[in-house]
């Protein structure tokens, strides 16, 4: 019988032991905890911090001020930077992650640089090289020369795809009730100026959310839509 006791007393413990370790990961990871985790301290994407000057901070990005140069410091070389022209010969230059991090929430995510089309046009002249890409849009690669003008301008916009699906039930309870809710053809569209966010949800594509500075949320390229498809939160 002595010996029946002593080899259950290990497994008794074992199962003890697990039971705690268990209950404190859990504890905390629980999002009301007073404990600083991991998941607290991470960017996630409805972590927006906004300031009395109009600018607002993103994934630690301080938008309106934070440059080309100080991006990539913060978020890494493995990017492609290129000028990208529409079938309409709008241009913008990018700054693209294929693979990004906000906290858990894995997607893709790209940083709009703020510059004028004519700049960008002379620069589409003396590109290092060009070709076009699935959309039907042509990429620019910039010369060495522009490459490093470029290197203290300022980052206008982000957009971020993350790759699972947002559905409105998760963007009302992490963003908040929009300011206006609009429905056109193609996606559901929510506005924050307040925030400088805009997310395009969608049953056919990944989800979008853009970022800007609340100050300059009335330059962000939003759909056209009618007085009959908007939708107001009650």
């Amino acid at each position: 019988m002595t010996t029946t006791n002593r080899r259950s007393l290990p497994v008794s413990l074992t199962i003890l032991i697990v039971a705690a370790v268990a209950i404190a990961v859990v504890w905390l990871l629980r999002p009301d905890s007073g404990s600083v985790s991991q998941l607290e301290q991470a960017p996630l994407p409805w972590k927006i911090t906004t300031f009395e000057d109009g600018t607002s901070e993103v994934f630690r990005l301080h938008l309106g001020e934070v440059t080309v140069a100080q991006l990539l410091q913060q978020l890494g070389e493995d990017h492609e930077l290129a000028i990208i022209s529409d079938d309409n010969d709008h241009s913008g230059l990018e700054i693209f992650y294929t693979s990004f991090s906000a906290g858990p929430i894995k997607g893709k995510l790209i940083a709009r640089v703020d510059a004028a089309q004519e700049t960008l046009e002379t620069m589409q002249a003396n590109a290092a090289s060009s070709s076009y890409i699935d959309t039907g849009s042509r990429k620019f690669l910039l010369n060495a020369s522009d490459l490093q003008r470029i290197q203290e301008w300022t980052i206008a916009g982000l957009g971020f795809v993350p790759t699972a699906n947002l559905s409105d039930e998760v963007i009302v309870a992490r963003f908040g009730e929009p300011a206006r809710k609009v429905a056109t053809a193609d996606a559901v569209h929510y506005f924050y100026p307040e925030k400088g966010v805009h997310i395009a949800r969608s049953d056919e594509a990944k989800e979008l959310v853009q970022y800007v500075a609340p100050r300059d949320f009335a330059r962000l390229e939003l759909p056209h839509t009618d007085s009959g498809d908007s939708t107001h939160p009650e």
